[in-house]
C-alpha cells in the first residue's frame, strides 16, 4: 500500500506541476505587449464619409477636423482591432491642447468613436484659437490600445504642414524667376570655384 500511495502522490505532484507550468506559459503569452507584436496604427485625415482626403485641410478658426485611425496590416492579419484611442494632444509652438484622455474627448471640442468592431475609429476635433496665430504646422500625438496584447502603441499625425517658399533677389532687389535660378546657381558655382583656386595659390596653402 505504501508503494501505491507514493506512486499516487508522485502522479498528483506531476499533474500539479504540469498545470502550473501551463498556466505560467499562457500568462507569458498574454503578457506580450502590442508593441512587441508590431501592432501599429495608420492615422490620416478623412471626410464625413470616413474616406481619406487627397489634400490637406485648410486652417480655419472654428472648423471641426476629422481624423481616421485603422490597425496596421500586421494587426489586421491577426484579426486584431483597435480597442480605443487612449490619449491625444495637439501641439503648436508653445501651445498644447489635450484632446483625448483615458479614451474620452476633452472639453466638449473633441469626440472619438469606433465602428466595424474597431477596424475603423475616428476623431472629430476643434483646435483652440491660439493655434491660428500663424500658418505653421500643428502636430498631433497620442496612444492607441488594441483588443489583443498589453499596453498601447504611439500614433501621430501632422496638420497644415508648412511649406517653405524661397525667393531669390537680384542686386536691384527684383525677384528672380524660377527658370533663371539654375543659371544663377551656375554663376555662383563659378564664383566659388574661382575663390577656391585663388586661395589655393596663396603662399602656405600648397598641398604637401
Amino acid at each position: 500500500m505504501d508503494s501505491d500511495s507514493s506512486a499516487m502522490r508522485f502522479l498528483l505532484f506531476f499533474l500539479f506541476s504540469f498545470i502550473v507550468f501551463a498556466d505560467n506559459d499562457n500568462d507569458a503569452a498574454v503578457e506580450m505587449s502590442a508593441m512587441d507584436l508590431n501592432y501599429g496604427v495608420i492615422a490620416y485625415e478623412c471626410d464625413r464619409n470616413l474616406q481619406a482626403l487627397e489634400e490637406k485641410q485648410k486652417k480655419r478658426i472654428g472648423q471641426v477636423y476629422r481624423f481616421c485611425f485603422q490597425p496596421n496590416s500586421i494587426a489586421s492579419e491577426g484579426n486584431v482591432s483597435i480597442k480605443q484611442i487612449d490619449s491625444w494632444e495637439w501641439t503648436f509652438d508653445e501651445y498644447v491642447q489635450q484632446a483625448v484622455i483615458d479614451g474620452k474627448g476633452v472639453g466638449g471640442v473633441t469626440s472619438v468613436r469606433c465602428q466595424d468592431g474597431g477596424n475603423l475609429c475616428f476623431m472629430d476635433s476643434m483646435l483652440i484659437t491660439s493655434f491660428f496665430e500663424n500658418p505653421g504646422s500643428v502636430f498631433g500625438t497620442g496612444t492607441v490600445s488594441f483588443t489583443s496584447g498589453t499596453g498601447n502603441v504611439p500614433a501621430q499625425l501632422n496638420l497644415f504642414q508648412f511649406k517653405f517658399n524661397f525667393n531669390f533677389q537680384g542686386e536691384d532687389g527684383e525677384i528672380i524667376k524660377p527658370e533663371d535660378v539654375a543659371e544663377l546657381m551656375k554663376e555662383v558655382d563659378k564664383h566659388n570655384a574661382g575663390v577656391k583656386a585663388a586661395k589655393d595659390e596663396e603662399p602656405g596653402n600648397e598641398e604637401l
